[in-house]
């Protein structure tokens, strides 16, 4: 826990995408009012050949949509600085490659129900 999800569009290289979610979980750790740990992050990435965003196809626009589940509690304000941290270093990333001319991001936080959430390492 946490657990970062990335989906995206298959022309992002996924050797990229592994060097990205690295990052994310770094800014994550940052954040340390936030106590998220690197050793407790899982992220996986799931690439898309076929989509549409708005009106444009897959042949012709970009995406990437982060899902991060952290356990329920924490304040707004860490929250923000999540979604806000993980926008900037979206935004880095996605103009740094040469994509298409239509290129999404978006950020999605999820909290997960302390009473019912389960997890163990074996």
């Amino acid at each position: 826990m946490p657990h970062i999800i990335i989906h995206h569009s298959s022309d992002i290289n996924s050797q990229l995408i592994i060097t990205f979610m690295a990052k994310l979980q770094g800014a994550l750790v940052e954040i340390k009012e936030g106590k998220f740990s690197l050793e407790a992050c899982k992220s996986r990435a799931l690439s898309f050949d076929k989509f549409i965003s708005g009106t444009k196809s897959q042949d012709q626009a970009s995406f990437i949509h982060i899902e991060l589940k952290i356990l329920e509690g924490r304040e707004e304000a860490i929250k923000q600085r999540v979604a806000n941290d993980f926008l900037a270093i979206s935004k880095d990333f996605i103009y740094s490659l040469n994509l298409k001319s239509r290129k999404d991001i978006s950020i999605e936080i999820t909290e997960l129900d302390k009473k019912t959430y389960q997890q163990i390492t074996i």
